[in-house]
């Protein structure tokens, strides 16, 4: 069997456009499933005869896909890492639909304008780090630690916050703010450094098909967990 190398610009290409296609592949199952089960709770539900049996049957199918999400996340590792003879594909499609039925519950009680502008704005964040990702040389320790540090202040500071809380009833909105802010930091260092990886993986391994797809289900996981940070903010400023 001939293998390809990853030492020059056109392997690179190749791995980051099957990597990009399978993530878009994701999203796009994502975006169905989570349109489909928002129509079903605000167009279907309300008409049902028992709507609170139907609204509750939801709630444990929502309950079952995150618990699903869990194992998938393991599964998708376990066999990227130790047992990359088999196929992660069923199991990221399967995490792209469980992903959708959350996401669902979110969708129904939001605007598609909303919707348009954090995919959009989206769009913007992921293709910018991943620019940053790709033209780094070298790796990217440094900024993984800042990450790393961040991420802990923000979660010391939303302790702090809670206690606060509890203590006088009004936890520190500017705080939350803050945290908030460590956290969208975080995930934006985060998918440089996937991106990174992905380059260097592209440079010292053999291109294949799961290897793709395992890459692509990193840049998916980050994808949604910055349009839900962005889709959040969205909310509380109208809210405001």
């Amino acid at each position: 069997m001939e293998v390809e190398m990853s030492y020059g610009t056109a392997p690179l290409s190749k791995l980051m456009t099957k990597v990009f296609g399978w993530m878009a592949l994701a999203l796009l199952v994502t975006v169905v499933v989570a349109g489909g089960g928002a129509a079903f709770l605000v167009y279907v539900v309300p008409k049902i005869a028992d709507s609170n049996l139907a609204a509750s049957i939801y709630l444990g199918v929502l309950i079952a896909a995150s618990i699903m999400q869990v194992v998938l996340i393991i599964a998708i590792q376990w066999i990227g890492v130790f047992k990359r003879q088999k196929s992660t594909l069923v199991p990221f499609l399967v995490y792209a639909v469980c992903m959708g039925i959350l996401l669902s519950s979110i969708v129904a009680f939001v605007d598609l304008g909303s919707l348009i502008l954090a995919f959009g704005a989206t769009c913007i964040c992921f293709g910018s780090m991943a620019l940053i990702g790709i033209m780094t040389k070298g790796n990217m320790r440094v900024p993984a630690m800042v990450a790393l540090g961040a991420i802990l202040g923000a979660g010391f500071l939303a302790l702090f916050n809670f206690i606060y809380g509890l203590a006088t009833g009004t936890p520190i909105g500017m705080i939350g703010w803050l945290v908030s802010g460590l956290v969208f930091f975080f995930l934006m260092v985060i998918t440089a450094i996937d991106i990174n990886s992905i380059k260097k993986i592209a440079q010292n391994s053999e291109l294949t098909r799961n290897l793709a797809i395992y890459c692509a289900f990193h840049l998916y996981y980050d994808f949604i967990m910055i349009f839900i940070r962005i889709l959040s903010y969205i909310g509380i400023m109208q809210r405001d």
